[in-house]
């Protein structure tokens, strides 16, 4: 779940994409319960592609903040809502296991998981494109809040009362280095 993007791979077990789905809508305009709807859509025609009536596990990787549970997106900058319950809505949809997390934290997990010798104990990745983020792996472990997912780094405080960011705010390191802002500096 991304900026005006929502999409669906199923995989098998070998990690090969059996079905994809996806859809455009506008993130920062829908309503809530057209985010959902677009969700539960896209999981359900990338399982039709698949082939496949059940799932046995979903995870969905989100640009912004979820709680530590791995349920609710607790704000995001490209979409105007709140606490979203992503994992209740597919968990009633699907009768299968969901975690959301955010995006980042999902890289380092990925990064951990296919080469542990390299990305074991302390590492960073760094996703700079429409956003930018930060997932930070520290002691063999991704670093998160004690209520909600960690490293915002592209949200933290570069320059004050600086250039506009998506989230609302002015003068964070997303305002100065995303896709958005380095188009809107090259426009003048």
């Amino acid at each position: 779940f991304r900026l005006n993007s929502i999409s669906a791979t199923v995989l098998d077990y070998t990690g090969t994409i059996v079905g994809y789905a996806a859809c455009e809508p506008d993130t920062l305009t829908a309503s809530a319960e057209a985010i959902r709807g677009a969700i539960l859509d896209s999981v359900a025609a990338a399982m039709e592609s698949a082939g496949v009536t059940a799932m046995r596990r979903i995870a969905v990787g989100v640009q912004g903040v979820t709680d530590v549970d791995g349920e609710v997106l607790l704000w995001s900058p490209i979409t105007r809502h709140r606490n979203l319950r992503i994992a209740d809505w597919l968990v009633r949809a699907f009768s299968c296991p969901v975690s959301v997390a955010n995006d980042c934290d999902l890289l380092v997990r990925a990064l951990n998981w296919r080469d542990p010798q390299r990305y074991g104990t302390n590492f960073a990745v760094l996703l700079m494109s429409q956003g930018v983020g930060m997932g930070l792996y520290r002691q063999g472990r991704i670093v998160n809040g004690t209520v909600s997912s960690g490293c915002e780094f592209g949200h933290m405080m570069h320059m004050p009362n600086g250039a506009q960011c998506r989230c609302g705010s002015r003068g964070c390191i997303e305002a100065y280095t995303a896709g958005y802002a380095l188009e809107r500096r090259a426009m003048g």
